[in-house]
C-alpha cells in the first residue's frame, strides 16, 4: 500500500487520467463526423462515426459505404 503514496506513482496515475480524458474528448468530438477507415488490405470504407467501445476495438459507423456491398445503414 505504501506505493500508493509514492509521488512517482501518483504522477503516473494523474498522467494516465489526463490521457484518458483527452482520448474520450477526441472520440466525443468525432461523433457524427464523416470518416474514412482503411481496412485490411487497404480497402477504404466511408461513413458517419457514431461510437466506439471502451477499448476502442469496435466502432459503430452509420451509412457505411463499401466497395463491394454498397451502403449499409449501420455497421
Amino acid at each position: 500500500m505504501s506505493h500508493l503514496l509514492d509521488p512517482k506513482f501518483i504522477a503516473g496515475q494523474e498522467e494516465r487520467a489526463r490521457l484518458r480524458e483527452d482520448y474520450l474528448r477526441s472520440i466525443a468530438a468525432l461523433a457524427n463526423s464523416e470518416v474514412t477507415v482503411k481496412m485490411h488490405e487497404n480497402i477504404e470504407v466511408k461513413g458517419i462515426f457514431k461510437a466506439t467501445d471502451a477499448e476502442g476495438k469496435i466502432y459503430v459507423i452509420e451509412n457505411l459505404r463499401t466497395p463491394v456491398q454498397g451502403t449499409l445503414p449501420m455497421a
